[in-house]
């Protein structure tokens, strides 16, 4: 899961600069393994995050996060916009 945030912050950094977010990505230490197709995991994560970044004022704040929960993996967008 960690290259598939990678890739979806490299594609959302200019909005996000652009905008003076505060921007953070929360991830445990242990590994996050997750079957799916990278690529459209990667675009859901780009759109949830485009989102926030249009949404919230400029200089606000977004974390992207995830955490294990027993066998599934659950990852998700704040912000204060």
């Amino acid at each position: 899961l960690r290259e598939v945030i990678s890739a979806a912050v490299e594609t959302c950094r200019p909005g996000i600069d652009t905008a003076g977010h505060q921007f953070e990505v929360l991830l445990p230490d242990a590994p996050l393994p997750v079957a799916g197709d990278r690529a459209r995991l990667a675009q859901v994560l780009t759109n949830l995050v485009n989102n926030a970044v249009k949404y919230t004022p400029s200089g606000g704040r977004v974390e992207l996060w995830a955490r294990a929960d027993d066998h599934d993996v659950v990852v998700g967008v704040t912000d204060n916009g």
